[in-house]
């Protein structure tokens, strides 16, 4: 018996392959099912559940996370078998966006090779802003002199 969930997503970590306002339906799968690219439910530090890409396994049971438009891994190993489950399915604006099937599949390790080096859309966008921002520098609107 599959047993599935569904998960709100709010924040833009994974920009722009989830999004905010993004339900997730997500599927409970063993340690030894889950591969690197897959976006998974875990547990963070303060116990909210968070969807990030396995960007790496490391060994059996232990996996390494990252949201795809930030520029570092998640700080923290995960244990696998302690992940509440694999996304399966984006539901966007009434309409269903397969991951575990299709195009988006295929290209998940690809992605999660991409997102260890920084180098997806998400993060591209994040360090081209922070570029921006050194290069012009912030103006203060100059009231002129009143004589």
């Amino acid at each position: 018996m599959m047993k599935f969930f569904t998960l709100p997503f709010t924040g833009y970590s994974m920009y722009p392959c989830l999004k905010p306002g993004d339900r997730l339906i997500v599927r409970k799968v063993p340690p030894a099912c889950l591969e690197v690219g897959d976006m998974i439910a875990v547990r963070n530090t303060y116990g909210r559940l968070m969807v990030h890409r396995l960007i790496k396994r490391i060994g059996l049971k232990c996996g390494m996370t990252k949201g795809d438009a930030l520029l570092a891994p998640d700080p923290e190993r995960v244990d696998l078998s302690k992940a509440a489950g694999k996304v399966e399915l984006i539901v966007r604006r009434r309409r269903l966006i397969s991951v575990a099937s299709g195009p988006r599949s295929r290209f998940k390790r690809l992605y999660a090779a991409l997102s260890r080096m920084g180098l997806t859309p998400g993060a591209l966008e994040f360090k081209a802003k922070n570029v921006l921002k050194r290069i012009l520098p912030f103006q203060k609107s100059v009231e002129p002199n009143q004589e």
